[in-house]
């Protein structure tokens, strides 16, 4: 056996644990959200009168990230990775990440 085998297995029994550990921690913040869901604070209303610029194909808007009034849904949308989007009240908002800054759409849901 080579001396490079003993730290090999070390570091791949570390590997596997982290792996599990990754595991755990993402079932625990799933059911976190399930409980206290990030979105359960925005008003629809509020994010309506926001200046939505509307897509060519006229499908939804978006938004910059950082937009004044649209901060309680980007903090929400950040809170979500793992989807990278909210329903609400029939609309679904994404985040989605540019070159130099981050966007949120919106479409209707089912379009």
């Amino acid at each position: 056996m080579s001396e490079e085998q003993p730290v090999l297995e070390v570091v791949s029994k570390i590997r596997e644990i982290f792996r599990q550990g990754q595991e755990v921690l993402d079932e625990i913040e799933k059911r976190w959200l399930s409980l206290h869901p990030p979105e359960a604070k925005l008003n629809s209303s509020k994010l309506g009168a926001l200046s939505w610029t509307q897509y060519a194909s006229g499908s939804g808007a978006w938004i910059f990230a950082d937009t004044k009034g649209a901060e309680e849904l980007y903090a929400a949308l950040k809170q979500r990775p793992e989807h990278g989007r909210i329903e609400l009240e029939g609309m679904v908002y994404r985040l989605s990440h540019g070159e130099t800054r981050d966007f949120i759409g919106r479409t209707r849901k089912g379009t």
